[in-house]
């Protein structure tokens, strides 16, 4: 009996204790304004735009960006994403180009690191995005 009662215990506190973590994941569901930083004088500014969307435990989005150059717009979906508690990464590819994003989910801020692979070189630089109130 002593030990059908302590399994039942265990049982329940393991059972209270998956759930609390489930609890403690970050949810990024909602738009992002993208900062990347860049000590390139070459690179133009861009408003970049990250949407996220968490749904039943898989993450999807689009980053689009408009141009300050040109005015030209694009979108790409996100690829490979994944959401582990408040650490974040996915991919984004545009031609040639594939850009790796990993940060860290604070509340309505992202901080992390991006990766840019081309043409077999990569370069890394840090990034930002802050939660649009909606």
């Amino acid at each position: 009996m002593t030990t059908l009662t302590l399994t039942i215990a265990l049982t329940c506190l393991t059972l209270r204790t998956t759930a609390a973590e489930d609890k403690s994941t970050a949810d990024p569901t909602g738009t992002w304004k993208v900062t990347i930083s860049s000590t390139n004088p070459q690179n133009h500014p861009s408003e970049n735009k990250l949407t996220l969307k968490l749904a039943s435990g898989t993450l999807a989005g689009t980053l689009s960006r408009v141009s300050a150059v040109n005015g030209a717009a694009a979108t790409w979906p996100i690829k490979e994403a994944k959401l582990q508690k408040n650490e974040i990464s996915f991919k984004v590819v545009n031609g040639g180009v594939t850009l790796s994003y990993e940060g860290k989910i604070n509340g309505a801020t992202i901080k992390g690191t991006l990766k840019t692979e081309s043409s077999g070189k990569t370069s890394s630089t840090d990034w930002k995005a802050e939660r649009f109130k909606e």
